[in-house]
């Protein structure tokens, strides 16, 4: 049995890669399971208690909306409908302005630092 890696502080904890699930619409009402690699900022938990209360976040859009532009440095391996490489920094208000992308990006931040968005 291998031991456990041992944790080695870090001042600051800066940007994390993370994959985030999102469930896609598509024609035909279906959903596509797609993951998006989110570059998020790891927001010291002083910052999220004092401006972003978990229950408010869920019940506020205008507060997850604050919170995502806080929390989200961009997106990487981008593409677009013809495989072009997109600039996931320049697009992340587009991609955050729509609600299935926001919702699971919410959901993987919270994932992330190892705590449930929702109640259950």
């Amino acid at each position: 049995m291998s031991e456990a890696k041992k944790f080695v502080y870090k001042s600051t904890p800066g940007i994390i890669v993370w994959p985030c699930k999102v469930s896609e619409p598509v024609n035909g009402g279906a959903r596509e399971e797609a993951t998006l690699t989110v570059r998020f900022n790891v927001l010291p938990q002083e910052r999220i208690e004092e401006a972003f209360p978990r229950l408010a976040i869920m019940q506020d859009p205008k507060l997850a909306r604050a919170f995502l532009e806080e929390a989200v440095v961009g997106f990487d391996g981008l593409t677009d409908d013809k495989g072009k490489s997109v600039d996931g920094q320049k697009v992340k208000a587009q991609l955050l302005a729509q609600p299935y992308i926001h919702d699971g990006v919410l959901e993987g931040y919270f994932d992330m630092i190892g705590r449930r968005l929702t109640k259950n």
